[in-house]
């Protein structure tokens, strides 16, 4: 059986991807982990840090006292291939474990030093629809510190970043674009299966679009096979499925700091900016700057103060 990662910046239409390929009888999944990113990064990060102790002199303790690198590394293949059955189980037949983490794009040397014949999916959406859709899940049910369009258009690029840079750690990578999936769904899940070796027709993959429409998900309809319920999901997690949302949702200063901040990825990835290009930084991205310098409690305000003086330019 495989293993294939969908990683990619979160509110990139991660979950969306994840439940299309799931409905093929020859793939199985489960929620979210976090198996990398949350447990076995902390683990592997000790052990490292440790390991360099060796010549120091610094008197040394821990597990790298106890046990060698091919132990330890085999010990978290087999607590990583635990987790993993809880996934087969459910779908004995299948040939393929996707696993669905937004944050394993950062750990991707981890998890092909454990799984070298892992598989990562890509995905890659808009940076201002991603901050868009960000902005919305704060104020519908994120719980989290939100930073508002600055923090989530910096955690794109990082999380882009590092997503193309995982071809440089293993030839099994390929890229999916959001607005690709929105505008040839069929077409591009055909190409996926035919990458993962699962057979695919054109009709099937159109059955498989329909199914999973975002609308049917919004609502948990039950021809809708996932392996948890949706009706877990809060509300607004499923939102508009649009590419183009971001156009009439956000307002031109906020638009112009997202395209400022992610100028050369945008312009490598083929998105076009749609405020004009200016030599120094924009006036509301410096003000947010200054004040997160302050710490973390004024960050907070900063996204306060953005938050309401978007609202106050849209009237303007």
């Amino acid at each position: 059986m495989s293993l294939a990662f969908i990683v990619g910046a979160p509110r990139s239409g991660t979950t969306w991807l994840q439940l299309l390929l799931y409905q093929h009888p020859g793939i199985t999944t489960c929620q979210e982990t976090q198996l990398f990113s949350q447990y076995l990064c902390h683990l592997d990060r000790r052990f490292r840090d440790e390991r360099t102790c060796l010549n120091t002199g610094i008197r040394r303790t821990g597990l790298s006292r106890v046990l060698s690198d091919r132990e330890f590394t085999d010990i978290c293949r087999q607590f990583a291939d635990q987790v993993w059955d809880r996934a087969r189980r459910t779908k004995p037949e299948a040939t393929v474990v996707l696993e669905k983490s937004p944050d394993h794009v950062f750990h991707a040397a981890l998890i092909t030093r454990l799984f070298p014949e892992a598989s990562f999916i890509h995905v890659i959406r808009d940076p201002r629809a991603v901050a868009s859709s960000f902005r919305h899940a704060v104020d519908a049910w994120w719980k989290g510190p939100s930073g508002g369009s600055v923090r989530a258009v910096r955690y794109w690029k990082r999380s882009v970043e590092a997503g193309r840079a995982i071809a440089e750690v293993t030839s099994r990578y390929t890229e999916v674009r959001f607005e690709d999936l929105l505008n040839d769904g069929a077409a591009e899940l055909q190409k996926l299966f035919t990458w993962l070796d699962l057979a695919a027709d054109q009709d099937y993959c159109e059955r498989l679009v329909s199914r999973c429409s975002i609308e049917n998900l919004r609502r948990a309809a039950p021809d809708v096979e996932c392996p948890w319920s949706l009706d877990e999901e809060s509300e607004g997690f499923f939102r508009r499925g649009d590419a183009d949302a971001w156009c009439v949702e956000m307002g031109k200063q906020e638009v112009r700091v997202v395209e400022h901040i992610a100028a050369d990825l945008m312009r490598e990835l083929g998105y076009q900016r749609r405020t004009r290009a200016a030599a120094s930084m924009p006036l509301r991205l410096s003000f947010y700057t200054l004040l997160e310098r302050g710490g973390a409690s004024v960050a907070r305000l900063a996204g306060a103060i953005e938050r309401r003086a978007e609202r106050v330019l849209t009237r303007l």
